[in-house]
């Protein structure tokens, strides 16, 4: 049986220019343009028991010190990811789940997600809560392979997530996709 552990890290920095409200000399509101900094550290292992199963957990922070007029924030988020393939020929099942915590949408952290083929998923998480997808696909001999997601995501402390026509009322949201493709 082949084991093998990979173990990453990763730090990223960036600043932008932010508009923020201060009081003039006079107590009138104004805005104000400075500088934010935004810091983001990752670390991920990685575990391959063989080729039928890997596990992979990650740890994300995200940082904005405080400015001039602006109070720091901070982010976090925390996943576990399990891979299985091959309990029934031609079947893979994927399964996250993620528990994620942010001061703010500022210091949101983006999280990628395997999806259906074809389909990019890549959610901003913030505020406290946590997101589990499941994802299997079964391959029918070498033209025919039947796909199928199930994920939600769950925040504390809402009403409703969303706005406008996309509002869901509730502190849950459900997706549910199915794909068949067929290679001719």
């Amino acid at each position: 049986m082949n084991r093998q552990i990979d173990l990453s890290g990763q730090f990223s920095t960036s600043v932008h220019e932010e508009r923020s409200p201060v009081l003039d000399l006079f107590g009138r509101d104004d805005r104000t343009t400075v500088d934010r900094e935004n810091r983001h550290f990752r670390i991920t292992a990685a575990y391959h028991a063989g080729r039928s199963l890997r596990l992979k957990v990650r740890v994300e922070r995200s940082e904005l010190p405080p400015t001039s007029v602006n109070t720091g924030e901070t982010g976090l988020l925390l996943y576990q990811d399990v891979q299985v393939r091959a309990i029934i020929p031609g079947m893979t099942i994927e399964a996250r789940l993620v528990l994620f915590q942010t001061d703010s949408y500022d210091s949101r952290i983006y999280e990628y997600e395997n999806d259906l083929r074809g389909v990019f998923t890549n959610p901003a998480l913030f505020g406290k809560g946590g997101r589990w997808y499941i994802l299997a696909g079964y391959k029918m001999g070498q033209t025919l392979t039947l796909s199928l997601k199930y994920s939600r995501t769950r925040k504390e402390g809402v009403t409703s997530l969303g706005t406008g026509a996309d509002e869901i009322v509730g502190d849950q949201e459900t997706n549910i996709a199915a794909q068949i493709d067929l290679e001719l």
